[in-house]
């Protein structure tokens, strides 16, 4: 699949220019004319249907990291674990969570375009990292202090991360080394 939209356009520049240098007389210039309009149509008609398929899996992967970033700090506070001056660590791409249900939709849209998708995790921790913080505090508004990058890497990578189920099972929430690790994914 592209990752483009626009990535057609390229080849129908080359074509298009082509067209416009060769001059075979009406005939040929009444079907170059059809020819290029009808191109520009389809191009038009991808660019629109594409980015109305990414716009959906944008607002499907917001919502889906918006409930389940709710559920965790609902699940913290009734278990008595929210504490603003404690340090957090919610580990774990929204799009591979048992609780993400995504459309056809979802998987139609171009990766760049899942909000929540594949690409959360590929920058390393730190990017995955960020983008917690990011919902928390620029989403919701929540005020859920995360640990530092090198504690956010060592958790992801210790053996009681690897052996925690996901969220929400319960043993998905625990308290490692005085931060809580919360296991997305």
């Amino acid at each position: 699949m592209l990752e483009q939209q626009t990535g057609p356009m390229a080849l129908s520049i080359a074509l298009i220019s082509f067209l416009a240098l060769i001059d075979h007389g009406i005939i040929f210039k009444q079907i170059k004319q059809v020819i290029v309009i009808s191109m520009s149509v389809l191009i038009l008609y991808g660019n629109i249907t594409q980015t109305l398929v990414d716009q959906e899996a944008m607002r499907q992967g917001k919502i889906a990291a918006e409930n389940i970033s709710k559920g965790i700090v609902a699940t913290l506070s009734i278990r008595g674990m929210y504490d603003p001056h404690k340090y957090y660590a919610v580990i774990g791409s929204v799009n591979k969570s048992p609780l993400f249900y995504p459309s056809q939709i979802y998987g139609r849209a171009n990766t760049y375009a899942k909000t929540a998708g594949d690409w959360w995790g590929v920058g390393g921790e730190q990017l995955n990292e960020y983008s917690w913080m990011g919902i928390y505090r620029h989403l919701l508004n929540i005020n859920l202090p995360l640990c530092a990058t090198e504690d956010y890497i060592r958790l992801s990578n210790s053996e009681e991360y690897q052996n925690m189920p996901l969220f929400p099972a319960e043993g998905s929430i625990i308290e490692v080394d005085g931060i809580i690790l919360i296991k997305v994914s």
